[in-house]
This record gives structure tokens, sequence and C-alpha cells, in this order.
């Protein structure tokens, strides 16, 4: 395994954690680091719905449950992530 390949395994991870920011050593790794940030579609819509005024305290959505109270500050995030980010294309 080469070093950007676990470089991007360790974006990856400190994603699943909630973590956003990574210390790159080069410049080239920027570009890499960068791209792991960019959001999805989906989470993109799911975030979106979360956020609505008029939502329902809990409801699913794509096979899983949201509840407002628990996924506000992670849809917030993600809705933040965009600006720097962008989000991936499909």
């Amino acid at each position: 395994m080469d070093r950007l390949e676990l470089l991007a395994e360790e974006v990856n991870e400190d994603l699943l954690h909630g973590l956003i920011g990574k210390t790159a050593i080069h410049t080239n790794q920027v570009p890499l680091i960068e791209s792991h940030y960019r959001v999805c579609p989906n989470d993109i819509q799911t975030a979106q719905m979360i956020l609505q005024e008029h939502s329902p305290a809990v409801f699913g959505h794509e096979g899983s449950m949201c509840e407002i109270s628990t996924h506000k500050s992670w849809a917030k995030n993600i809705l933040t992530r965009i600006q720097p980010f962008g989000a991936i294309a499909t």
C-alpha cells in the first residue's frame, strides 16, 4: 500500500469519527484530503430534510431513521462542509 492510499484510509476513518481536518506534510496531499471532504448528494438531501422547520421529530429516509434532536448537529456540519469542499458530482 502506498502512502497516499494510507492517507486516504486515515481521512475516511477520521470522517467516520466526526473529525474534519488533517495535517498535510506535502502540498501534493492536499487535493486528496480535500476530495474526501466533499459531500455526497444523499447526505445533502438528508441534512436539508433534518433542518427543515416542519420536519417530523423522527422520520425514515433511505433506509435510515433520522432523529432531529440527535442528527441536527451532523446536518449543520454537512451543509457547512459544502462551502469549502463542494459536493460529489453524480
